[in-house]
């Protein structure tokens, strides 16, 4: 990462608590590190399309900070989106201990 982009690596939190996605879009893009609170603070916002971009696009983990803080403003349709990938995450991991304890045979 090049010194023009250290200014902007630390203050990333200010602009997705802003929900300016094209400003964090472009940040990211261009060498800022991932801020591991941003998916948090989308949450907190409200913004569900910078949510999603951010689980979706740039594979953000959603922790328990972030189904609180959705749930903490009552956003249903979030909570709602949240819920279905951590529900699909968990198919999905229980679908490799599953396969990975049988034996195939050709």
């Amino acid at each position: 990462m090049n010194n023009n982009n250290k200014s902007i690596a630390k203050p990333i939190h200010i602009q997705v608590r802003k929900g300016c996605i094209n400003t964090v879009v472009w940040a990211i893009k261009h060498g800022c590190k991932k801020y591991a609170k941003a998916a948090y603070y989308a949450a907190m916002n409200g913004d569900l399309e910078l949510l999603k971009y951010l689980v979706e696009e740039l594979g953000f983990s959603i922790r328990a900070t972030v189904l609180a803080a959705a749930a903490r403003i009552g956003h249903i349709p979030m909570l709602s989106y949240l819920h279905d990938k951590v529900n699909r995450i968990s198919q999905f991991k229980n679908l490799i201990d599953i396969t990975a304890d049988m034996k195939l045979t050709i």
